[in-house]
């Protein structure tokens, strides 16, 4: 089947366009009957009491921070990273033979501000799904906005600080106490994490980050004042980086916001197939991800800078 070139982004005149990074997988189409939101197949994963049962694949593409850069002061990350969406058995060292078409795209549209918007990589209107909106100045954690099918928002719009909409919240991001971060959100309460040595030695990962659901039946209300017992993290995403995932021409020692595969388990979802929750999640997933690859881009230049003034 032949591969379907990706969609024009539509950014300022006095912009460059970016292009898109080869996927770091075989890049065999991926027909449209497997990408369809099974929930039959999604539902086997809903039936485990422990573990991750991953039945979503995504790459993430995007080079991240290098350090031997010598132009960091100006770096500012891709302004358009794409997701494609691929299988268990894809592998880097299987040869690639066409750039496939990209999932999703997260589209910043100017290069001076890091708020951005995750558009469907086949939509030629680029609607946005949600958006990640940045403030300036200490302390200001970002909001992420999500967007009904209906609702024919532009990017600019989407990413406009001042254009509030119902479904926006804040993403709690614990700068001075973790890396982790917090999203309270319609489709539960989620924490992106990074994850320890022993889960890191499990999927052979040189960095592991971890998306927990913290409101199962034994976590306790959001608002309170207790803490999540341990027993109520239930895992439904991760992001592997290491020699077999990381994103096409990245290496080890670019630590700050390099792709991967991004895995995800949504069999919580999988009951509520019609109402469109489990693509809905999928995205917000996809967003949050790259939220906290943009954090590592932060953190890795802010760090350059000081050892340069």
């Amino acid at each position: 089947m032949d591969s379907k070139a990706p969609p024009a982004l539509n950014f300022p005149p006095d912009e460059d366009l970016p292009s898109y990074p080869p996927p770091s997988y075989n890049a065999a189409h991926v027909p449209a009957e497997e990408k369809a939101f099974d929930a039959a197949s999604i539902g086997s994963a809903a039936s485990h009491t422990s573990g991750f049962n991953p039945t979503i694949h995504l790459a993430i593409e995007t080079l991240g921070f290098n350090l031997n850069s010598v132009t960091c002061r100006n770096w500012n990350g891709d302004q358009a990273i794409p997701v494609f969406r691929t299988h268990a058995g894809a592998t880097p060292d299987l040869p690639f033979k066409h750039a496939e078409q990209p999932e999703y795209v997260s589209i910043r549209p100017k290069k001076n501000s890091n708020s951005c918007a995750l558009v469907r990589g086949d939509d030629p209107a680029q609607t946005p799904l949600i958006s990640t909106v940045y403030r300036w100045g200490p302390g200001r954690d970002p909001h992420m906005r999500i967007y009904e099918p209906t609702e024919r928002i532009s990017v600019a719009d989407a990413v406009d600080k001042d254009k509030h909409i119902a479904n926006e919240f804040e993403v709690k991001t614990h700068w001075i106490t973790s890396r982790a971060a917090t999203m309270v959100t319609p489709f539960g309460t989620f924490e992106w994490r990074y994850g320890k040595k022993p889960e890191k030695k499990e999927y052979a990962a040189d960095s592991l980050l971890v998306c927990d659901r913290l409101d199962s039946p034994n976590a306790p209300i959001a608002g309170t004042s207790s803490s999540p017992k341990k027993d109520s993290r239930i895992r439904v995403a991760q992001l592997v980086r290491n020699e077999e995932y990381r994103a096409h021409g990245s290496k080890k020692r670019w630590v700050g916001g390099n792709g991967g595969r991004l895995m995800l388990d949504l069999g919580d979802w999988a009951c509520l197939e019609k109402s469109g929750a489990v693509e809905k999640v999928e995205a917000l997933l996809v967003a949050g991800c790259l939220l906290m690859l943009k954090r590592e881009t932060d953190r890795e230049k802010d760090n350059q800078l000081a050892v340069l003034t």
